[in-house]
């Protein structure tokens, strides 16, 4: 009797082992999968936190080009700005004043600061005439730019006495020159202070008198003008009844 049940407590310790043994590896092969997620987990956070800092870098470096050319904008507003002002004081003379120039004679005396020459552009007062290029000659598109000059004092004084019988004012008065032959041109050029819905007459003077020009298009800062030879043009605001040839 005592080596039978001596036999079935071992038999039941030997099952109880086997049951240990296996929870035991059961539970190793969980906690060992555990560990793989986790550490998966933790290598895809650290890579998106890497995308992230590197996408942080690259805005601030897009944010330092953005100061950069915004401050370039403003160093050139600044000079174009300042050579207006330079060039707004009238200049008296025995013909008369000549706002933004100084003549030394009767002749067509071209005195602008480098800024103007270099843009092209022409002061009177407060306003600025500039030409960019790209005139349409013959009816196609090109890269034809139009140089513009200033004109003598004695013109100036005949565009603005013209303005004054019109009823209007003059905006200002430019020479106009080309290396190339044309038909016709439709130039288009800057002229400070232009707003849609104002009246810009344009004229030229053709054999000693002035004659108005046709214009193409009047917006913000431009008045499209046709021409078909150049010379002297002078642009003027004028009431809407204004005279259209003189």
């Amino acid at each position: 009797m005592k080596k039978i049940l001596a036999l079935m407590i071992a038999g039941v310790l030997f099952v109880t082992s086997s049951v240990c043994v296996f929870a035991q590896e059961g539970t190793t092969e969980t906690i060992t999968e555990d560990e793989e997620l986790v550490g998966s987990a933790s290598k895809d956070a650290e890579a998106i936190k890497k995308e992230v800092e590197a996408l942080k870098e690259k805005i601030e470096e897009q944010n330092k080009q953005m100061e950069e050319q915004t401050k370039k904008i403003e160093a050139l507003i600044n000079q174009v700005q300042a050579s207006i002002k330079s060039n707004s004081t009238p200049a008296q003379t025995t013909q008369g004043s000549s706002a933004g120039r100084t003549p030394t004679n009767s002749g067509t005396s071209d005195v602008r600061t480098q800024s103007l020459i270099r843009n092209n552009a022409v002061s009177y007062g407060s306003n600025v005439v500039a030409q960019g290029g790209h005139v349409e000659i013959n009816g196609g598109k090109s890269n034809v730019t139009f140089l513009v000059g200033v004109p003598d004092n004695a013109t100036m004084n005949s565009a603005a006495s013209l303005a004054t019988n019109l009823g209007g004012s003059l905006i200002n008065c430019i020479t106009v020159s080309s290396q190339v032959a044309f038909r016709n041109a439709k130039v288009n050029f800057y002229i400070t202070g232009v707003n849609i819905g104002d009246n810009i007459a344009v004229y030229q003077v053709q054999n000693g008198q002035w004659v108005q020009l046709q214009t193409a298009e009047i917006r913000k800062d431009h008045v499209v003008v046709n021409m078909s030879n150049t010379g002297t043009i002078a642009f003027m605001r004028v009431p809407v009844l204004a005279s259209a040839t003189h």
